[in-house]
């Protein structure tokens, strides 16, 4: 990999704000949660979004998996707006590669099943593997990537 392809920016947001509406339907009134948040995601880097309860880190996360949409901003992903219209293949293609985990992983992860196995169910959910043999194979892959071996 090159120092340029390394330092890529892969996602980025662009003045990320967030209004949610308060008071019933014809208030004016807001709840600022977010405003101008810009962040840039580079590949083999680690970012992390650190604050206290309720500044932001869980809106934040939603917005860039557009789990809820933002009142405005943008969002990047590999050079193109995600939040500006296209096709619904581009949209799913987006959300197969854009995921987050919950602060609470106890309330994301059940914490008596392997991680592996964890790993099996968007590997299925999206279709990018057929049968068991596959499956088990590309969890190997993945937990090799991470430097975790799976159990004998």
């Amino acid at each position: 990999m090159s120092a340029t392809t390394e330092k890529a920016i892969i996602l980025e947001t662009r003045g990320l704000t967030k209004h949610f509406p308060i008071g019933g339907m014809f208030s004016k009134l807001s709840v600022h949660a977010l405003t101008d948040v810009s962040i840039a995601l580079r590949r083999g880097h680690v970012v992390a979004i650190v604050g206290e309860s309720g500044s932001g880190k869980s809106t934040t996360a939603r917005l860039i998996s557009r789990l809820m949409p933002p009142t405005s901003g943008e969002i990047i992903f590999e050079g193109k707006n995600v939040l500006e219209t296209e096709p619904r293949s581009a949209s799913m293609r987006y959300r197969e590669q854009v995921q987050m985990v919950f602060q609470d992983p106890f309330g994301s992860l059940n914490p008596v099943h392997q991680v592996g196995h964890h790993l099996e169910r968007p590997l299925k959910l999206h279709n990018k593997v057929h049968g068991k043999r596959e499956t088990k194979e590309r969890v190997e892959d993945l937990l090799a990537t991470v430097g975790l071996n799976p159990p004998a």
